[in-house]
């Protein structure tokens, strides 16, 4: 969370989206231009919280599969963490 110090304003969402923009713009994109495109479509439309919602629990579903995916390879792998290279290769 964060919160403006003088106006006490909730900056959490605005910073994120700059978060993402940054990464988005650094390195390799996890959104491809098309799939940005589509997304944008939907404000506005009467669908756009329907979409919202959509996304933010199938982002929740890939979450929860890979937390149960790590602690199932943690045994597999004998304590070793399942680092980000080995989410790449997987």
């Amino acid at each position: 969370t964060v919160v403006d110090a003088k106006t006490n304003e909730d900056l959490t969402r605005s910073i994120l989206l700059q978060i993402i923009l940054e990464e988005e713009a650094n390195g390799v994109p996890m959104f491809s231009s098309s799939v940005l495109a589509q997304i944008i479509r939907y404000y506005g439309h009467a669908m756009q919280g329907m979409m919202g919602s959509y996304l933010e629990k199938n982002v929740q579903a890939f979450t929860d599969i890979q937390n149960k995916f790590t602690s199932s390879a943690a045994g597999a792998l004998e304590g070793k963490p399942f680092s980000p290279e080995m989410w790449t290769q997987f």
